[in-house]
């Protein structure tokens, strides 16, 4: 199976493409799992999801365009850099070979990264979710679940301003979670 075979392409890559593709897998093969998307005369783009249990964390992705890579957290439908570089951004020049090595030891960082859950029970059930980095607490996800959570705690997050977009109740306004679970990384 060659490169193009394994990241699934099926769009003719340049050489400088074909040099990082075949470095890039060299260096994952068995431990990271990235996947590609490319069109013809755009830059390659590779990526790794980040997922818990029943949940999608985060997606994170690096553009090559043959002398650089920019990378960081990626619109899960978009595949778009954020507007403004998050703290686990990448932004680097030089050759094809050691921009592969660099984006591997970037995946691979953030893959080690201790990510927890914590967790808000009432009467025994989990009406309540968030997954984050535990070395900084940066969120990736939450659920909130208001058919169990306790009576009347849904509206009172509300009144106090605890929703984003459609009326999404955030757990921000929950306190301290009952449970904190390792989910993956240095734990």
């Amino acid at each position: 199976m060659d490169d193009l075979e394994y990241f699934q392409l099926d769009e003719p890559v340049t050489n400088d493409q074909a040099t990082f593709l075949t470095v890039l897998r060299q260096r994952v093969e068995g431990r990271i799992y990235p996947w590609t998307g490319h069109r013809a005369n755009e830059p390659l783009f590779v990526a790794v999801d980040i997922d818990a249990p029943d949940v999608a964390l985060l997606t994170i992705g690096v553009y090559f365009d043959g002398g650089r890579i920019r990378g960081d957290q990626v619109d899960i439908q978009t595949y778009e850099l954020p507007d403004l570089p998050t703290d686990m951004a990448i932004d680097v020049t030089g050759n094809p070979g050691d921009l592969a090595a660099r984006t591997v030891d970037w995946f691979d960082a953030i893959l080690r990264r201790p990510i927890v859950r914590y967790e808000w029970l009432y009467s025994g059930q989990v009406y309540a979710s968030r997954h984050l980095f535990a070395d900084t607490g940066e969120g990736l996800s939450q659920m909130y679940r208001d058919d169990l959570a306790p009576p009347g705690q849904g509206e009172q997050l509300i009144a106090a301003g605890h929703v984003r977009g459609q009326g999404w109740i955030q757990t921000d306004g929950l306190g301290t979670p009952d449970r904190v679970a390792p989910v993956s990384g240095n734990n």
